[in-house]
Formats: C-alpha cells, sequence, structure tokens
C-alpha cells in the first residue's frame, strides 16, 4: 500500500487521501511515429523502476491514448491482459513496427490487393482502412477490443482510445473497465453504443479502433462508423442496432441513430488525453472512495513553430498574364477560323485547315460561354405573398465584387493569394488550434486542486538545448537550490538528443536517415528522450511531495526509488542512449 498522505487544498473539499506511486494513471498523446516512440520509451522507464518490488508499469491501471500514441498504448494495453512481459511489447514496436516505412508499404500493397478487400465486404477501399487493415496486420494479428476484458492479465484496469466524432465535434472514446456491470459508455454524451459489453463491441478490430484514432485531416478520409468496423453485414447491423443519439441533445432521452456517421482524429479534440483521464478519475473515485494517485501525461507535441513567412514574388515577364488576357486571346481565334475555311476552299492542306478550324472554333466557343457566362444576372423570382423567400447564398455578393478583380489580376499574385490561404487556414488548423486546445486543457487540469501533487506532464520538448531557458526560469519559480539546481540540469548531449527527438515531423514513418545506427538514429533518440524525461519527471516528483510533506523523507520504500531514479539520472548524463537496445 505504501505511505499514505493526506491533501489539503486551499479551498473547503472533501480531505483526499493519495498514497504515491500506489495507483498509475498514464496518457499518451498524439504525434506520429514520434509520439508511438516517445510514449514507448516512457513506458520502458516506468517498467524499469521498482516500487515496493513492483515495477511502476504493473502499477498502471488506466491508459488513455490518441492518435499515434495509441499505437504503443494500445499495443502494452493488450499485452498486457494478456499477461505477456512488457519486453515482448517492446521488441514487437521496436524492432518490427517502428521501423523505416514498413507500416506505410504495408498499406499500399493491400490498397492495390483486391482479394484483401474481398475479405471485407462493408469497409470503404481507401487509404484510412489500407491502413487499418495493415496495423491489425503488423502489430495486433487476431487481438479485438474483447481482450480488454480478459481477467488472467496484470497492471492495466480501463483503457480509453480517443477518436473524434464529426456529427457534434465531441470527443468519441473506444473505452472499457472490462466490467460486465460498468456504466462506461463507447462514444460520448451525445452519440454512443447503448452497452459496451455486447458481442459487437467485444468484435471491433483493434486495428480500426487505432486507424479512428490517428486519422488526421488532410492526411486521410474520415472512418465511417458503422461500415468501417464491421467484419460482415450482420456485425454492422448488430451496431447500427446498438447505436444511440440524444435526442435534442438531452442526456436522458436517446433514440436510434441508424445514418452512418465520420470520426477523425482524436486529437482534433483531446489530443493529451486529459478529459478522458479526469472523467476515468472522477469514475473511479466514485466508484471506489479514492482517484489515482499519480498521473502521467506523456507529451510528445511540440510547441516550437516555424516561423510563417510571407510568400515571395519573382519578377518574371510572365506575372503579368492574367485570365482576362487569356480570355481576349480566345476572341481572335475567329480570325484563324475564318483563314482556316478560306484554306478549305483554296489549299491542298486540308488537314492542317480543318484542325486550325476544329482548334479555332472551339476558343472562339469557349469564349463566348465564358463571355456571357460572366455577365448574365440570375433571374430574380417575384415574391409571393405570405410565403418566406428562399434565403441568397451569402456568397454571392463577395464573388461578383471580386470577379473582375481576380480577372484582371496576374496568375501569379493570385497563385500567391491562394497559396498563403492555403498555409495560414493548415497552419491555423493543424497547429494554432490544436496548441490552443493543449493549454485550455492543462490549464484546467493544473487550475484544479483535486489535481496537486497527483500529476506530472513529460513533454518531449522540456528537456531539449531549445527550452533550456525555460527549464531554468522554473527551477528559479520553484526555488531550487543551487545544489539542486546543477543536479536537475540536463547535460549537453542529453539536451542534443531531445532536440534531435522533439524536431521529427508528424509521419507515420521513418526515413532511412531516421533509421541510422546509435545516437544519430532519431527513432532510438526519440525512446531515449521518452526514457531520460520519465526518470527526470519522476525524480522532481518526488523532490516536490518531499517539500510538502516531510514525512516522505522518512519513507524507505520512497527513499529507496528515489536513490534507484537518481542513479539512473546520473548515468543518463553521460550516456542517455543506454536503455535503448534492451529496455531495461
Amino acid at each position: 500500500m505504501g505511505i499514505e498522505l493526506e491533501r489539503k487544498p486551499a479551498v473547503e473539499h472533501k480531505l483526499d487521501v493519495f498514497c504515491p506511486f500506489n495507483s498509475v494513471a498514464v496518457t499518451l498523446s498524439g504525434g506520429g511515429f514520434r509520439a508511438s516512440a516517445f510514449s514507448l520509451g516512457c513506458l520502458s522507464y516506468l517498467h524499469r523502476i521498482k516500487y515496493e518490488n513492483i515495477s511502476l508499469l504493473d502499477r498502471v491501471r488506466f491508459v488513455a491514448a490518441t492518435s499515434s500514441g495509441a499505437m504503443t498504448g494500445m499495443a502494452f494495453a493488450a499485452h498486457s491482459r494478456l499477461g505477456l512481459p512488457f519486453s515482448k511489447t517492446y521488441d514487437h514496436l521496436r524492432r518490427n513496427v517502428l521501423v523505416g516505412d514498413r507500416i506505410v508499404k504495408e498499406a499500399v500493397s493491400i490498397l492495390k490487393d483486391d482479394k484483401e478487400w474481398k475479405k471485407v465486404p462493408t469497409k470503404n477501399r481507401n487509404s484510412i482502412n489500407a491502413f487499418a487493415l495493415a496495423y491489425q496486420k503488423m502489430i495486433f494479428e487476431d487481438l479485438t477490443f474483447e481482450v480488454f476484458w480478459n481477467n488472467g492479465g496484470r497492471g492495466v484496469e480501463e483503457v480509453c482510445f480517443n477518436a473524434s466524432e464529426m456529427e457534434n465535434g465531441r470527443a468519441f472514446r473506444f473505452q472499457t473497465d472490462g466490467r460486465e456491470d460498468t456504466d462506461e459508455i463507447l462514444g460520448d454524451r451525445y452519440l454512443c453504443l447503448k452497452d459496451n459489453n455486447i458481442p459487437a463491441v467485444k468484435k471491433l478490430k483493434l486495428g480500426d479502433i487505432l486507424a479512428a484514432s490517428s486519422c488526421f485531416p488532410v492526411g486521410f478520409e474520415p472512418m465511417v462508423f458503422p461500415d468501417d468496423f464491421a467484419e460482415d453485414e450482420a456485425h454492422k447491423n448488430d451496431l447500427t442496432a446498438n447505436t444511440l443519439k440524444a435526442k435534442s441533445y438531452d442526456w436522458e432521452d436517446y433514440e436510434t441513430f441508424t445514418r452512418p456517421f465520420a470520426l477523425m482524429d482524436g486529437g482534433i479534440t483531446d489530443n493529451q488525453g486529459i478529459e478522458s483521464l479526469r472523467l476515468s478519475n472522477a469514475s473511479r473515485k466514485a466508484r471506489t472512495g479514492s482517484g489515482y494517485d499519480l498521473m502521467l501525461i506523456c507529451d510528445a507535441v511540440n510547441y516550437f513553430m516555424e516561423p510563417f513567412e510571407p510568400q515571395k514574388e519573382a519578377e518574371n515577364w510572365w506575372n503579368r498574364i492574367s485570365l482576362t488576357n487569356i480570355i481576349n486571346v480566345h476572341k481572335y481565334s475567329v480570325i484563324v477560323l475564318i483563314i482556316s475555311i478560306v484554306m478549305l476552299f483554296m489549299s491542298n492542306e486540308l488537314r492542317l485547315a480543318t484542325l486550325m478550324a476544329v482548334i479555332s472554333g472551339i476558343m472562339f466557343s469557349l469564349f463566348l460561354f465564358v463571355r456571357y457566362e460572366l455577365i448574365k444576372k440570375p433571374p430574380i423570382p417575384p415574391p409571393i405573398a405570405g410565403q418566406i423567400p428562399e434565403p441568397e447564398s451569402l456568397w454571392n455578393s463577395p464573388i461578383v465584387l471580386f470577379l473582375d478583380f481576380f480577372l484582371q489580376n496576374p496568375l501569379f499574385k493570385t497563385e500567391q493569394m491562394l497559396k498563403v490561404r492555403i498555409r495560414s487556414a493548415l497552419r491555423v488548423a493543424m497547429e494554432i488550434y490544436l496548441l490552443q486546445i493543449r493549454r485550455i486543457n492543462y490549464d484546467s487540469l493544473y487550475s484544479d486542486v483535486e489535481w496537486a501533487y497527483k500529476t506530472k506532464a513529460v513533454s518531449i520538448y522540456e528537456l531539449s538545448k531549445s527550452s533550456e531557458n525555460v527549464l531554468q526560469r522554473q527551477f528559479k519559480r520553484k526555488k531550487f537550490s543551487n545544489e539542486l539546481i546543477r543536479l536537475l540540469t540536463p547535460s549537453e548531449i542529453m539536451m542534443q538528443v531531445a532536440d534531435y527527438a522533439r524536431q521529427m515531423s508528424t509521419t507515420l514513418w521513418f526515413s532511412k536517415t531516421d533509421m541510422r545506427e546509435g545516437i544519430d538514429s532519431r527513432r532510438d533518440s526519440l525512446i531515449a528522450s521518452g526514457q531520460f524525461t520519465m526518470c527526470y519527471n519522476l525524480l522532481e516528483y518526488i523532490l516536490q511531495i518531499e517539500d510538502k510533506y516531510p514525512e516522505v523523507q522518512k519513507d524507505e520504500a520512497i527513499q529507496t526509488l528515489k536513490t534507484k531514479i537518481l542513479e539512473d539520472w546520473k548515468r543518463f548524463q553521460t550516456d542517455p542512449m543506454f536503455m535503448v537496445e534492451s529496455g531495461e
């Protein structure tokens, strides 16, 4: 059980007793292979460290994972429920899955293979479903969601894998605690399965759930529920019959929802799994009287953004060409048409004359059509007494007003305007928006006294060279002594590894360069970064609770744990990659 500490928040509410390191909850963020490898490193360090002769990984009771973090989280949780050693999970992911572009190649092969799609008649043949089939084949084999009802394993009691549904723009959670009397739902309050214990839910393939969670916009099409999740028509019908939608957004009154709906990346709504963690903690507290003792948020999101530079115009003669110029050129095609007609009667070059006549005729016809379309105005129907007129499109007015400008504007400038719009829209949707949601979730977490001294964020960038000044400011804010600051400051080589790791783009593959050996391996640098960043945060966490609770300094179990973590931290300082090969 370990030492009990009584938290005394500044506000009035029921006192909460917690036992550090007794029951652990872990969330794994999205971020492509960057997140998968970083998460694997975080879990492997928890596996290495023992508290009261039980590894911290075996004390993990809840796993929430999003997008590609779910690749690691789902494999770990499934293997945990089956009682398989973590070393098997580590080796499988590092040596078979997180290797170059194997998954991409397998997905492309499946997409081209007619036989593969005959096996899954309800699935849409597209890239996201090809990845779903590749995930199932390469990571999970024959495992389905039912594995989380297996009572023969260790550790993990509840799982939650986040997707986002496009009906209401909310997190759609594939979650279960494996209990037949559970009050958990699969989905959200607006759109859900009425019972996540039914056989139809248990038959959901883990590869499909992972694909839905990692189905990021622009890169993939949406996953369609239930079509893309069903193994056959009967399974599809069972899922449809059990799908419910809240009537008029009333969470107490539901009706059967028979229409397919779209799911996309869980990172859109809850990339760090923070809301999932809050809900699970509240549910556990209501059921058992206490929440999780330590909650670790493993976050592979890189908040450093590249500068947004404006488009530069090149000085070329063709920059002055506009659509109006092109349209006007077509009107002179009537001259060519007349010449070609004369040639048909007066020249022996009949083929040339015929070709000129056809081309010039088409060009002149296009000119007349375009000019007509640009000047014509749609008729406005007369109003009918007592009847509300159809609303006019709000886009009609700006299109008409700006049309003449865009026709006369040089094509190159129009191209630049479109490029800037697309780049800025993608920057907002794929980076700024997600980072803002991330800040809001973290702010809501750390401003809640319910989570004080029980939560630690393990972020991919915090020990990087780019974040060195931020880290030093945090040391001063926490009033650490100079000796402690020297102890906790990462070494130059450690910061270099962390920087190399965090700079990876959000992709579902590693390049040949990323797969180099040793410290030059991006994959292994990411895993190592997860290992030593988790080590750092566990050490800092113990220092924090020692400062708040002096009795922790006298607790033998925690002090033994601290000594081991401190030994590892010093070893990481000189050799940040020492754990990567074995995972221990």
